[in-house]
């Protein structure tokens, strides 16, 4: 696991989002780097 990715989970678990909440959010995030594109230049239309 990436430390990116550890720190994610850390700060979904400190804002008290459940198991699978966290889940859905990490999924998310790793599907939308498979676009190879940073976040910051996603458009809401690519979203």
């Amino acid at each position: 696991m990436t430390e990116l990715r550890k720190r994610m989970i850390e700060t979904l678990q400190l804002g008290g989002l459940s198991e699978r909440t966290q889940e859905a959010y990490v999924r998310a995030v790793r599907q939308l780097a498979q676009y190879h594109k940073s976040r910051d230049l996603v458009t809401e239309e690519e979203l």
